[in-house]
């Protein structure tokens, strides 16, 4: 993955190093280019996130890789990395978006979202057939100086396997260089099974046709958004979901039972920019 961050000075502790799919806690202090600051962390509790889920901005995500417990750094991190760009519109098939009637009747201009993982995004556009959103945050547009001090770190190993992130298990590499951008489309086949038995529940190549979703915007299972991310253009992978990042104990189609495991064996044929 590209990085935004760019270092200033750092102190080195021993241990493991942070990699993707670990939980961190760390401090955080940082102003903006436009002369804001961020809250310290220090004044609360510290920032708690998994590496590589998006929960954080994809600077300090990037920034903290390679880090130790007892670390400090500041890096310099670039609009893009930080908190984007000051607009960010994503058009949205309403058909796509599995909204009840009466929820769909009351989208409007203006209005305000709550995406998956707590994000708002604001309607700036309606059609019969699409919804357009802008995803900026109020700080868009501008550059992010931060100082980061990690107080704790446990290995993607040690987590409890419903917190881990879902990460593809590679079968054969891609090509390292083009990966996913939240909104855009990915094109991909797949085959479905459980867990338990192995016994195929869905596939595209059966089908003869690839699948499409956007990436990050709710459209597939909470473990299809993570392990997908991971995943550069070309890739062959499994994804091993638990039930509680894909149909949890509502299962899907009759195929699918409650609390049910998946492994799905993937390929991601193309990445269609927004």
């Amino acid at each position: 993955m590209h990085s935004g961050a760019a270092a200033a000075f750092s102190t080195q502790a021993s241990g493991h190093v942070i990699a993707v799919g670990d939980r961190v806690s760390l401090h955080m202090e940082g102003t903006l280019s436009g002369g804001g600051a961020l809250p310290k962390t220090q004044e609360g509790a510290p920032l708690k996130f998994i590496v590589g889920s998006g929960q954080v901005l994809p600077g300090v995500e990037d920034a903290v890789q390679g880090m130790a417990k007892g670390e400090s750094k500041t890096v310099k991190i670039a609009p893009a990395q930080a908190f984007g760009a000051e607009k960010q519109i994503l058009s949205v098939p309403l058909k796509e978006m599995n909204l009840p009637e009466k929820e769909r009747e009351m989208l409007a201009v203006g209005q305000v979202l709550e995406l998956a993982g707590g994000e708002r995004a604001v309607v700036v556009k309606l059609t019969d057939d699409t919804m357009d959103i802008d995803l900026a945050h109020p700080y868009a547009g501008q550059s992010l100086t931060v100082t980061l001090e990690v107080v704790d770190h446990e290995l993607h190993s040690e987590l409890h396997v419903e917190e881990r992130l879902v990460l593809p298990e590679v079968i054969e590499e891609g090509d390292n260089a083009t990966f996913p951008n939240r909104g855009d489309t990915m094109v991909m086949h797949y085959t479905g099974k459980l867990a338990t038995d192995g016994k195929v529940f869905d596939s595209s190549r059966d089908r003869g046709q690839p699948f499409q979703f956007q990436i990050g915007v709710g459209q597939v299972i909470r473990g299809w958004d993570e392990g997908v991310m991971r995943m550069s253009k070309g890739m062959k992978a499994t994804l091993n979901i638990p039930a509680a990042k894909g149909y949890s104990k509502a299962g899907a189609g009759g195929v699918i039972p409650p609390d049910a495991d998946l492994v799905f064996e993937v390929e991601l044929l193309d990445i269609v920019r927004r």
